[in-house]
Parts: structure tokens; sequence; C-alpha cells
């Protein structure tokens, strides 16, 4: 479907405190596991790797590979690099989508991403990530060009405990505006109700 290949991050290793410390990979919406929700919505717009970034605890599904930041718990920062260092490109304009698997919106987000991602890309521009109308960047609810994006990651000398946003500060990207509702991350009790009743 897409001339260009792309590939997807999932960034799934969170441990949720606010919700009791659980894994949040592991939480029901309906009859999946968030986990199993985002690779549904990705399947059938990745034609690369799917890498997904979580501890051996978090079952990969099937088509996925696994991987993890050494040391583990280093943030999202240390899982994106330790993902982007398992892609393997197949060319300079290859795409990656990255999204952490409490994002239960990129069911509505994810194909004008990666669609708006493509023509950025023929732009110069280095990807798109998603932003609500709170002006917040979505670094990672977004569709990038892998080679920018491991360039600059790999220009960090360290991305254990690092800002995401600090760190992809060099990147040049365009925003796509979406709904505030698809960039509500399941970080509490309310959280997951909301998706729950929603989808």
């Amino acid at each position: 479907m897409y001339e260009r290949t792309t590939h997807a991050i999932v960034l799934a290793g969170g441990k949720g405190q606010r919700l009791g410390g659980c894994l949040k990979a592991t939480l029901t919406i309906g009859d999946s596991t968030l986990g199993d929700r985002v690779i549904s919505v990705l399947n059938p717009l990745v034609s690369g790797d799917i890498i997904i970034v979580a501890p051996e605890s978090v079952p990969a599904p099937t088509g996925t590979q696994r991987v993890m930041e050494s040391p583990p718990g280093g943030g999202p920062m240390a899982g994106l690099a330790a993902g982007i260092r398992r892609v393997e490109a197949t060319g300079d304009d290859d795409l990656v989508f990255v999204v952490a698997v409490d994002t239960p919106g990129i069911i509505r987000t994810a194909k004008p991403l990666v669609e708006a991602a493509r023509a950025a890309v023929d732009r110069g521009f280095d990807g798109v990530t998603a932003q609500g109308s709170a002006d917040f960047i979505q670094h990672l609810h977004a569709c990038y060009r892998l080679k920018s994006l491991a360039e600059v990651i790999d220009a960090s000398p360290n991305t254990h405990h690092r800002s995401v946003k600090k760190v992809l500060a060099p990147l040049n990207l365009r925003a796509l505006t979406v709904a505030d509702a698809d960039c509500r991350d399941v970080d509490t009790p309310e959280d997951l109700h909301y998706w729950r009743v929603s989808l």
C-alpha cells in the first residue's frame, strides 16, 4: 500500500505506577490487551519491522521482535534508542512509526500520521508528530524518517533517563493536529475507564 518501507517501534515497558504498578501492555480494553490493540492497528500500515520494547513479562505478539534497553529502566528515550538500533533499514527514506503502548487513540491517528509523514519527508521534513489543542508535541505518537531519527539518537552520548523532547529537538518536524482525546494516554484509572467505554 505504501511505497516506502514503514517500520514501527512500540514502547511497552511502562509499569503504570498510577495504575497500581501493572504492565500497561497487558491491560485490557474490550477483549484485547493494549499491546494487541496497538499491533493490530499498525499491522496494515507496516511493511518492515515491528519492534516491541518490553521486558520478557510482556507478551510479544506474533510478527514482532522484542528488544529492551540495557540496563533496563532507562526510560522511553533509552527504549526508543534500543528499538531504532534493531530496525533493519531498506532505504534512506524508510519511515518508522513510534508509539507508546498506552495510546489507544492510534486507531484513529496512525494512518493519517503515516500518510502525512510520507508527504512531509518528500518536502524535506524529518517526520510528523500528533498534536492536540494543548499545543504539546507528542513525540511518542509520531512517524519519522528512520534515517533522521537514527542520526539524532546516535549523536546523543547517552539516552538513559534523557528527555525525549530534548534528544529529538534537532529534528525538523511537522505537527498533525488531532483530537485531544486521541492523544489521551492510559496513565490513571480514569483514563482506563474512559477508553473502556469509548472503544
